[in-house]
C-alpha cells in the first residue's frame, strides 16, 4: 500500500464551527479522483491513522473538519473518512453536487453528518452509478427547498 502525503503542513483546529468546504463537490485533493473512492464516512473525532493522507476540508480553512484517505480493499480505490473533533461536521447550506460523479461510490455512511443547515440539495447524489443502497433517516431536511435531480444518474440505486 502506497503512503499518499498531500499536505504536510498540519494546523491545530478551533472552535469554530465545523463547516464541509463544497466548491462543485466536496473538498477531494487534486491527487484523489472521484472515480477512485469506494466509500465516504462522517466521524465526530480527527483520530487520522498513521497510513493515512489528510487535509483541511474546512470552508474557512482551519482544519475543524479534516478529510483523510486510506487505501481500500477494492484495488486502486481509497476510503475517504471526513472528521470534526467532538461534533458531527457540518454540511454546508449549498450542497448541490456535494457527493456527484463518484462513480465508484459504493458506501457511504451520513450518520455523523449534521444536515441541519442545507437549504439545497438539488444534484447532491447525482452520477453515483454504483451506489446500491442509501440510508438518509438521518438527515435532516426540515429546511430544503430544492431536492432537484437528488439521483440523476444514480443507475445502480435500488433501495434509499
Amino acid at each position: 500500500c502506497r503512503r499518499m502525503k498531500y499536505f504536510a503542513d498540519k494546523h491545530e483546529a478551533t472552535d469554530a464551527e465545523p463547516d464541509l468546504k463544497n466548491e462543485n463537490g466536496i473538498s477531494l485533493p487534486t491527487e484523489i479522483p472521484r472515480d477512485k473512492v469506494r466509500s465516504i464516512t462522517f466521524v465526530q473525532h480527527q483520530n487520522v491513522p498513521t497510513d493515512a493522507a489528510d487535509w483541511d476540508a474546512s470552508i474557512i480553512g482551519n482544519r475543524s473538519v479534516i478529510g483523510w484517505a486510506t487505501a481500500s480493499s477494492d484495488q486502486g480505490l481509497v476510503d475517504i473518512t471526513y472528521g470534526s473533533a467532538g461534533r458531527k461536521p457540518r454540511a454546508p447550506r449549498d450542497s448541490y453536487y456535494l457527493f456527484s460523479d463518484f462513480f465508484s461510490l459504493s458506501d457511504i455512511d451520513l450518520v455523523n453528518l449534521d444536515t441541519s443547515d442545507i437549504k439545497y440539495m438539488f444534484d447532491m447524489f447525482s452520477r453515483c452509478a454504483s451506489l446500491e443502497s442509501l440510508n438518509l433517516s438521518s438527515l435532516d431536511i426540515s429546511g430544503v427547498e430544492s431536492l432537484s435531480g437528488i439521483f440523476n444518474g444514480c443507475t445502480s440505486l435500488r433501495s434509499v
